[in-house]
This record gives structure tokens, C-alpha cells and sequence, in this order.
């Protein structure tokens, strides 16, 4: 006959899920996104300045921007005549002053997303970096910009499109992807 062993000194093991925690701050005094900004003429300029910071124990591989806004017009759907974005970064968090044009500052800013039409960033996320690790902040500088250009009215009548009178709510959607998995042995 055959008798099963019982199995003595079984030790257990403890496992856990890592986590991925992306959280966004302003820069104070800046008040982060969640402003209007109202009569852009073309060429101008707004800034916000905010902080990503991951807060998970888990190391991202990308970190995206995509933008998206409401309704169907020049502003969110044109790639020339519409609403375009740069994502500027630090290594340590801007030193700004609201309302003075062009107050952020910082030391070294790097180019993180060229100038890129929201209605790109509405469908292709842009890179912002290759890797987060967990713990990491990056610190921002959101640039958006109505391109210079310019159109002819006739009589009051204004051309068909056209840039001037829109309005849209824009939302900016940040996100980490996981670290590649892993085989661990022991």
C-alpha cells in the first residue's frame, strides 16, 4: 500500500499587488487647471502650472497627455486654426506669479511635448516620458496657445469657418502605463 506523506513545515508566502497613483497638484500660487480663460485673440498664450506625482509603488514605462474638448469646432478640431498645447518640465516646481504674463520660471525647463493641436491630442496621447518611478513628481508647465493667424471680415460678416466667437471645456487626461512585468525567483 501507499500512504500520502503529510507535508510538515509548509512555510506560507505573503504577496502583494503593487499600485499605481498618479496624482495632480497646482503649483501654488498658480490655481491648476479648472480656469477660464476667456477672449484668446490669436497668439496668445496661457499658462498652468502643475504637479504629477506617483504615488504607487509601482514604476510607470510612459506617461501620456491626451486632450479633448466639447463640441465640434475650429477651436478642438482643426490642426492649423485650433487650440494647441506645450508641455514644458522641471526638475523642481516652477516659481510663479499669477497674473504677470510669462512669470513662471525655471532653471533648466526641458521640452517635454512639443506644440501639439488638441485636435491631434484628442485621438494620439502625447509622450511625455519614458519612465516614472514610483515616488517621482514631474513638475509642469501647461502652455496653451490659439495660433496666430487671421481672417478677413466683410461688412461685420464673418468668414465661414471661422476662429472668433467659439468657446469648448477642455479636459487634460494624464496616464501612467505599469512597468513591464517580471519574473522574480527566490
Amino acid at each position: 500500500e501507499i500512504y500520502p506523506l503529510p507535508l510538515h513545515d509548509a512555510l506560507p508566502i505573503s504577496v502583494t499587488s503593487g499600485t499605481l497613483s498618479l496624482t495632480l497638484t497646482a503649483t501654488s500660487p498658480s490655481l491648476g487647471f479648472g480656469q477660464t480663460v476667456s477672449n484668446m485673440a490669436p497668439g496668445d498664450q496661457y499658462n498652468v502650472y502643475v504637479n504629477l506625482t506617483n504615488g504607487g509603488d509601482l514604476a510607470a514605462t510612459t506617461l501620456t497627455l491626451g486632450v479633448t474638448g466639447t463640441g465640434s469646432n475650429l477651436l478642438t478640431n482643426s490642426t492649423t486654426k485650433g487650440l494647441a498645447v506645450v508641455i514644458n518640465g522641471c526638475s523642481i516646481p516652477w516659481t510663479v506669479t499669477t497674473g504677470t504674463p510669462g512669470s513662471g520660471t525655471c532653471a533648466s525647463p526641458t521640452v517635454l511635448l512639443a506644440s501639439t493641436p488638441v485636435a491631434t491630442l484628442s485621438s494620439t496621447p502625447g509622450a511625455l516620458a519614458s519612465t516614472m518611478a514610483a515616488g517621482a513628481s514631474l513638475y509642469l508647465q501647461v502652455n496653451l496657445t490659439l495660433p496666430s493667424q487671421s481672417e478677413n471680415t466683410l461688412n461685420g460678416t464673418l468668414p465661414s469657418p471661422t476662429i472668433q466667437g467659439l468657446s469648448t471645456v477642455l479636459t487634460y487626461s494624464f496616464n501612467e502605463a505599469q512597468r513591464t512585468a517580471q519574473v522574480t525567483t527566490s
